[in-house]
């Protein structure tokens, strides 16, 4: 190899000019000597000074750490602004003021005609899947269907050995000659994509046990443009602290038909490559895509995987303080027993006054009747200086005159109504929780009715948890106006007020 000899194996040459010869004696062994000191002595100088300067930051680091433990905790936004806002907010006012920005779906929707939805289900499940598809995919749960009268395209996907005794009524299925359940999410993809429209712009692949809001994802996705030129995989960044993110099927999977197309001819030989050991047809499917396209999908923190491992209990403050932060557009797991949108007790009386109700399908009809300001905020000042909060089509809260810093707690964090696995939290959410304010009074939502005389206006009524006895009935105009109109003063204040 060139250049391996060392200085000591070269021939003897002159590494002196003549001139370096004084008196005409040969100090050329000296001088190298001199000349190799020289540079060890400056090396050493340089090192010891970067050795001084990076210790140097370091302790001015520590120090800037120091003081920074040492002083209060930032809060994630600005909250002075709010607290502004409720000391300048009219006493006599009829209605509420929104916290909010703006309108974070500003797009039209994606054409009904340009989705398809691919279910994964068994017989097990399939009460339950055809109960989601009447919500979700249909006039009770999306006003772009109710509107339109289409829907999107969807297809209920079975192994081909899966028993299909008591079927739901006109509840329809395919099938897929594939024994592994998991092995079953890569071939559904190939054979929905081969039988839909030509004009499908987008695929999503989901469990039998997802909510996916149409009027929400659908203008979501008008944000990414020219499906069937550009690739887009777009899934959850998944409910984990650290990880790889790889996509959990339960929130969906979103395909663009350029994606399709680029990955699905390779998709059945990478997915029978992938290691064994990884069971989760969502996750193979994951990472067949990474490794055909080598690139990374889209995150979309708004496609939420509910882990029951992860929460228990009354998701009050989740749903209050975090959905709307991320721009909610699909649920998974809103049934698991484990954990209710609404606290246990409030649920049980709403049961027994309805024997149809369930949290979710009260969830989703509010949800479709609120539009575009469901869990949005708006606030009001009462004569008496108390702070009202209203989270949209969910829940009505006040708080104490004399406590406005609960005030600022509330809107900028979410309050940990519920039991966690932290390790299975999500990032954002950790950052956020802190322990339930015992001076918030909370009204939660009993019934919402739509005003069949003005278009888009309706009410909506609020009972405290431990009564269906209505204390609180706001209405919305046709031009989302809030107005407040309390029914029981004495539930809310606890007297009657003047």
């Amino acid at each position: 190899m060139r250049y391996k000899n060392r200085l000591d194996d070269m021939p003897n040459v002159a590494l002196f000019s003549p001139n370096e010869y004084i008196n005409g004696d040969d100090f050329s062994g000296t001088t190298f000597e001199i000349i190799r000191c020289g540079v060890v002595f400056v090396v050493f100088i340089i090192l010891f000074s970067l050795s001084y300067y990076l210790y140097g930051q370091h302790n001015n680091k520590s120090n800037s750490r120091q003081m920074i433990n040492s002083q209060s905790p930032v809060p994630i936004s600005n909250t002075t602004s709010y607290i502004h806002r409720f000391i300048d907010l009219p006493k006599n006012s009829l209605y509420f003021t929104p916290l909010f920005q703006k309108n974070p779906f500003p797009l039209p929707p994606v054409s009904l005609d340009r989705i398809s939805f691919m279910i994964s289900s068994s017989p097990a499940s399939a009460k339950l899947c055809d109960r989601y598809l009447k919500m979700w995919n249909s006039e009770f749960g999306s006003n772009i269907i109710k509107n339109t009268g289409m829907k999107p395209h969807h297809t209920v996907y079975w192994r081909t050995e899966d028993e299909s005794e008591n079927l739901p009524k006109d509840y329809q299925i395919d099938r897929i000659n594939e024994s592994n359940y998991h092995f079953k999410w890569a071939y559904m993809i190939i054979e929905n994509f081969k039988n839909v429209p030509n004009n499908v712009d987008w695929f999503v692949a989901m469990d039998d046990d997802t909510l996916p809001f149409l009027d929400r994802l659908l203008p979501a996705l008008s944000k990414y443009p020219n499906p069937r030129d550009e690739i887009y995989y777009i899934h959850s960044p998944g409910e984990r602290k650290s990880g790889t993110h790889t996509g959990n099927g339960g929130s969906g999977h979103i395909m663009s038909r350029k994606w399709a197309e680029t990955v699905i001819p390779s998709l059945k030989e990478c997915n029978s490559h992938i290691m064994k050991r990884i069971k989760n047809g969502d996750i193979r499917l994951d990472l067949c895509s990474r490794r055909i396209l080598d690139q990374l999908p889209t995150y979309d923190y708004g496609l939420f995987h509910m882990d029951p491992k992860g929460f228990k209990g009354d998701l009050t403050g989740f749903v209050e303080g975090f959905l709307d932060r991320m721009n909610f557009k699909v649920i998974h797991h809103m049934e698991k027993y484990i954990y209710y949108l609404f606290p246990k007790s409030f649920g049980r009386l709403m049961m027994n006054n309805d024997i149809n109700y369930t949290h979710t399908k009260h969830f989703v009809k509010s949800a479709r009747i609120s539009g575009d300001l469901f869990l949005k905020r708006f606030a009001m000042r009462g004569q008496d200086d108390t702070y009202y909060i209203l989270n949209m089509g969910y829940s009505f809260i006040t708080i104490p005159r004399t406590n406005k810093t609960a005030i600022d707690v509330y809107l900028n964090n979410v309050e940990s109504t519920f039991t966690f696995t932290e390790s299975l939290l999500y990032d954002e959410l950790n950052t956020l929780l802190v322990p339930p304010n015992q001076e918030i009074k909370r009204f939660y939502l009993k019934n919402v009715i739509e005003d069949s005389l003005h278009p888009f206006a309706y009410w909506q009524e609020f009972s405290p948890i431990d009564s269906l006895n209505v204390a609180v009935r706001i209405y919305v105009d046709s031009y989302q106006r809030v107005s407040l109109n309390f029914l029981n003063a004495t539930l809310v204040h606890g007297q009657e007020s003047t």
